[in-house]
């Protein structure tokens, strides 16, 4: 099996494993895990993101973010940018907590918890585990959980399809050989970049390319959720195919996908 991000230190969870924790003010550690990790974000983070901060995901990504290789696949990853003067942290930190909870990152939600991902026959599996940092008071609480009820209390869907299109790109494209330049910089606009991925689509000359009439990519223009579904459908029919008439065949398919009853 091909390993993503895996953890072997720390034994796997499943959903109904329990664990005590407890994060707010009142614990003398508040903030101290938002200082010292270093933050990766999917594709649903970015756009969760740029939409509480009202800004496009180019400008996102250039004032908040890092773009480093993963080592595996090639693929580009996208860091929080640390504050300036530090190693790790999140921009987002205040002293009074986090001033973009609602729209927090997946990492942030799971914590406690961290996830890895496994390769195997029947597509990506998750793997969950208890970070365990020595600064932590929290996880002395006498408040218990279940990995389920943790990640349901915290607003973490563990089937969104977004996240998990995401990750078996990253570990289907290492079994293949590190992307190319142009690869990488495709997968980084379509999976990061959703404004520049917009205009890729509607203003250039792709809906000829694949023979799409403009009305078919109509509801991409406004449909920020359609139009990242569309986007990792996309990236990842061109990844594994080089002909453009699969590769349409992939993209009608999105398109019908969202489609309305």
């Amino acid at each position: 099996m091909l390993t993503l991000f895996q953890m072997d230190e720390n034994p796997c969870l499943t959903r109904d494993s329990r664990f005590t924790f407890i994060c707010g003010p009142g614990v003398p550690c508040f903030n101290r895990c938002c200082q010292a990790g270093v933050i990766v974000l999917n594709p649903g983070d970015v756009l969760r993101l740029k939409r509480f901060l009202q800004v496009s995901s180019t400008e996102f990504l250039r004032r908040y973010t890092v773009r480093e290789t993963e080592a595996g696949s090639g693929l580009p990853l996208v860091f929080l940018r640390p504050p300036r003067g530090q190693d790790t942290g999140c921009p987002f930190v205040t002293d009074t907590g986090c001033r973009v909870y609602e729209a927090r990152p997946d990492a942030c939600r799971l914590f406690p918890l961290a996830q890895g991902s496994v390769l195997t026959p029947e597509g990506p599996r998750d793997q969950l585990y208890l970070r365990q940092p020595p600064y932590c008071q929290g996880l002395a609480a006498d408040s218990e959980w279940s990995v389920a009820d943790w990640m349901a209390a915290q607003g973490f869907d563990p089937e969104d399809p977004r996240r998990r299109a995401w990750v078996s790109l990253l570990l289907t494209r290492a079994l293949s050989g590190p992307a190319t330049p142009d690869q990488q910089d495709l997968f980084y606009l379509a999976a990061y970049d959703l404004d520049n991925f917009r205009a890729f689509v509607l203003t250039s000359a792709f809906p000829m390319v694949y023979g799409f009439p403009a009305e078919a990519l109509a509801p991409l223009a406004d449909q920020e959720e359609a139009l990242l579904r569309f986007a990792l459908a996309y990236i990842t029919a061109t990844l594994e195919e080089d002909e453009p008439s699969l590769v349409r065949e992939a993209l009608r398919e999105a398109l019908l996908a969202e489609a309305p009853e």
